[in-house]
């Protein structure tokens, strides 16, 4: 009998794993599957963060380099234009919006002059207005900066 009993104990205990082992199987196929989304959806995050901060990067330096080009394009445009209004004869209107009100205004420059190239001033602007100031005959000692800077 008790071999009966074993036998029935042991086919009893077969059973109860085996009811055990399908929820057991499918726990552990859930439990992956739910640790494979969690890094699935992890490195999709890290992945967009990634590229949203590579787009803010690229984003950035090319704002930097259009703003340098932008500088570097309206500094030479400003010179161009310069000579093109200074060197010969003076654009008076150019040379007051540009040199004289501009400077003084912007720059808080109290006095802007343009010479010629026999160092004469062909236009002088001080203290907020436009001046017949002959800048070498009231500081002469200037002439061996303007020298140099020509040098230069």
């Amino acid at each position: 009998m008790t071999e009966n009993r074993q036998i029935e104990i042991q086919a009893l205990t077969r059973r109860k794993v085996r009811a055990l082992i399908l929820p057991l199987v499918f726990f552990v196929f859930g439990a992956f599957a739910l640790i494979f989304f969690g890094v699935w959806q992890s490195s999709h995050l890290q992945d967009e963060k990634t590229i949203n901060d590579s787009q803010h990067l690229v984003h950035s330096l090319l704002e930097e380099e259009r703003s340098f080009l932008q500088t570097l394009t309206v500094d030479y445009a400003f010179w161009d234009a310069s000579a093109v209004s200074l060197v010969g004869t003076v654009d008076e209107s150019w040379a007051e919006e540009n040199v004289g009100f501009y400077f003084h205004d912007t720059y808080s420059l109290s006095g802007t002059y343009v010479l010629s190239e026999q160092d004469e001033t062909l236009y002088a602007y001080e203290g907020g207005k436009r001046t017949d100031f002959d800048l070498l005959k009231v500081w002469p000692d200037l002439y061996g900066m303007i020298a140099k800077l020509r040098r230069t």
